[in-house]
């Protein structure tokens, strides 16, 4: 038996080296190199003084992309006194042990009480949390760490350019050992820890730890507040990070792990349970089977997330696979004997993702601009009898001219088969906005990612209400080069 494993591993390596492999991080840490001692600490917050720039015209921007043009940055691992609306954003990390314990519980606490600060701030709290997949880890240098504080910079941007009140931004990195030690570092035999490493995260995924943190995260976001205010929480997994996302959701919704409130007037009135306004999850390493029993919990109980209104279902949980993710499609059901990730599994899909071949003109929205590429929502198609999103548009720009006004034009679209009103939505992402398992950060997959937070009524952008969330029908075209 022994042998039998041996060479099973072996094989799926070596499958493994040749499929898996995507596009490299295009994003540029900007961030400095943080001394020792900071990088003990559990919090840190980033001050980013941004200038503004007059209407961008069409044409090569002079940055990179998602390289902000800043002139001055700060990385402060203490507490820090800022005006209610300070150019900032605060960001905690929770590390988590093979055997599901927390590495430092004051961790938790430290990354609560970041949320506090914020939901006590004039203006609100804007929250995120990643969980980062195989073969990355907690360290501040870590891709996905710098990458996921760029996610943060640019929702912190999309702030500054509100007319109204602008919210602080809080990010909360669940840390786990996805690639640490030598044996990481030696191509073809680091791929041989994918099934340690599935099982530690299946693990952390069941363990009270994470799923303790979830439930407070949740809870001290999304308390009611007097005045009613929408404090919008985001829960965002990549791979195996989604997986530990998705087991910890499902236990929690059967142990009825998320905290209850009980809501006196309006249509949410009733006994609810607080929860996440999107779960969104990321070319992810799971079983099916755990995404259809958490389908099977929600429709048991209502949830009360609290968002902007939308005429339509809007998404509660929202799946999306690369179409080039051969590590899941492939190298995951050998692993698992034969078992289909979520965006493998045809029962599951219910929309599809596809891009038109012409382009269309999306210019920025007037006003206040630093410099950042930039997409436009269109005004979605819903069926009238039972508020069903038929399709919406979403432009996202080019990547070799990612400031161009002439965009790349997608369409989601709901699958013909799935008639019923469900707040589930699987789909796979073209190869041009995600080149493979580890490509989530390029340009175009982040602002299809802002999209999905502004569809799912959790996160508006630039937009006050409802109405301005979508920018028309956008049916002008324009020429696109013949490049992807």
């Amino acid at each position: 038996m022994s042998h039998r494993r041996t060479m099973r591993c072996f094989i799926f390596s070596v499958i493994l080296s040749v499929l898996s492999t995507g596009v490299p991080q295009v994003w540029a840490d900007t961030n400095r190199v943080l001394t020792t001692s900071e990088q003990a600490a559990s919090a840190f917050t980033l001050y980013t003084r941004l200038y503004p720039q007059e209407t961008p015209a069409a044409g090569p921007s002079p940055h990179l992309p998602w390289e902000f043009p800043v002139d001055k940055q700060e990385v402060w691992s203490k507490r820090v006194e800022r005006p209610s609306d300070h150019a900032s954003i605060d960001v905690a990390f929770i590390e988590f042990e093979d055997n599901g314990s927390s590495k430092n519980p004051e961790q938790l606490q430290t990354a609560l009480a970041l949320i506090d600060e914020a939901r006590e701030s004039p203006n609100g709290a804007v929250v995120v949390v990643f969980t980062h997949g195989w073969f990355h880890g907690k360290d501040w240098s870590d891709s996905h760490f710098a990458s996921f504080r760029q996610i943060l910079m640019h929702l912190a941007v999309r702030e500054e350019e509100r007319a109204g009140a602008k919210r602080r931004v809080v990010g909360i990195y669940l840390g786990w050992k996805g690639g640490t030690g030598l044996v990481h570092q030696i191509p073809l035999l680091n791929l041989s820890t994918f099934g340690n490493r599935l099982r530690a995260a299946e693990h952390i995924g069941l363990g009270g730890a994470f799923q303790r943190a979830i439930s407070r995260i949740v809870e001290s976001t999304k308390r009611p507040t007097l005045d009613d205010r929408m404090n919008p929480l985001v829960v965002v997994g990549h791979s195996m990070g989604a997986l530990m996302t998705e087991v910890a959701l499902l236990q929690l919704l059967r142990d009825d792990g998320f905290p209850e409130v009980y809501i006196v007037g309006g249509d949410r009135a009733g006994q609810r349970i607080l929860f996440p306004d999107l779960f969104l999850l990321l070319n992810l390493a799971a079983d099916s089977k755990i995404a259809e029993a958490i389908r099977a919990e929600l429709r048991k109980r209502p949830v009360a997330p609290h968002r902007r209104k939308t005429p339509y279902q809007a998404p509660l949980f929202i799946s999306a696979t690369s179409e080039a993710d051969w590590a899941t499609k492939y190298a995951y059901r050998l692993g698992k004997w034969g078992r289909v990730t979520d965006g493998n599994s045809d029962a599951l899909v219910t929309h599809q993702l596809m891009r038109e071949p012409n382009g269309a003109y999306c210019p920025p929205k007037p006003g206040t601009d630093f410099g950042q590429p930039w997409h436009c929502l269109r005004e979605p198609s819903i069926k009238p009898d039972n508020k069903r999103m038929n399709s919406v548009a979403i432009d996202l720009p080019q990547r070799n001219d990612p400031r161009s006004h002439c965009h790349l034009r997608y369409h989601l679209a709901a699958r013909l088969q799935h008639y019923e009103v469900d707040p589930f939505w699987f789909f796979k992402m073209p190869i041009d906005i995600s080149a493979g398992h580890n490509d989530i950060f390029n340009e175009r997959g982040s602002l299809l990612t802002m999209a999905l937070m502004q569809v799912s009524g959790a996160i508006m952008s630039l937009s006050e209400n409802y109405e301005e969330n979508f920018e028309g029908k956008g049916e002008a075209e324009c020429p696109l080069p013949k490049l992807p």
